[in-house]
């Protein structure tokens, strides 16, 4: 596989801090005004930019192992709580 090297931008620090991010950059993300932007930093140092629909989509794929086919988990957590819940009410 033929590795290419980072593109490396430069953008330049304004008042209060504000960083414009390239237009490069802004395509490639696909972001648009009012667009939410997540900046991680490294233990090196190093600066990361992504969105919350890249995090959500990392985040999906972690978790993807850990899906049991035909189960809403979502339902599933609900359900454990209620029956949690009830318990509870009956001093169990």
């Amino acid at each position: 596989m033929n590795a290419h090297p980072p593109k490396r931008l430069t953008a330049t620090m304004l008042d209060g801090g504000r960083i414009v991010v390239p237009a490069e950059v802004r395509a490639a993300l696909g972001l648009k005004k009012g667009d939410k932007v997540l900046v991680s930093l490294d233990a090196d140092g190093e600066v990361r930019l992504s969105t919350q629909r890249q995090a959500l989509r990392k985040l999906q794929a972690l978790m993807e192992p850990f899906k049991r086919p035909g189960v809403n988990e979502i339902d599933d957590f609900i359900a454990f709580r209620r029956a949690e819940a009830a318990r509870e009410e009956r001093g169990e």
